[in-house]
């Protein structure tokens, strides 16, 4: 994973990164997050220096850049099941209680 932060926020010069972000064929998905970073780049790299490569000629070199900070992923445990949230409907949201029916 990679966190990245923007010098400037214009959609002028993020529109473009973000479409130069999803051409690279290490990016496997990007996300746009509230917070100290912008971004959060998930990619698949080889090993180490693949990962160092690609953060300092494709990342580092980009005038938008402000700053980089990578992560490494040890392991990925996901839900298969998500279980509904006790008083959300299907589309999550709140249940309102019927009016024959008490709160």
């Amino acid at each position: 994973m990679i966190a990245i932060r923007f010098r400037t926020h214009t959609r002028d010069l993020v529109d473009p990164f973000v479409n130069y972000l999803l051409s690279l064929p290490e990016t496997l998905a990007l996300f746009n997050m509230t917070g100290d970073d912008d971004y959060l780049l998930h990619v698949a790299v080889a090993d180490a220096d693949h990962l160092r490569t690609f953060v300092l000629d494709r990342l580092g070199t980009r005038p938008e850049v402000d700053h980089l900070r990578t992560a490494v992923v040890y392991q990925h445990v996901r839900k298969r099941v998500i279980e509904p949230i006790e008083g959300l409907d299907n589309r999550g949201k709140a249940r309102r209680p019927r009016r024959d029916q008490p709160a």
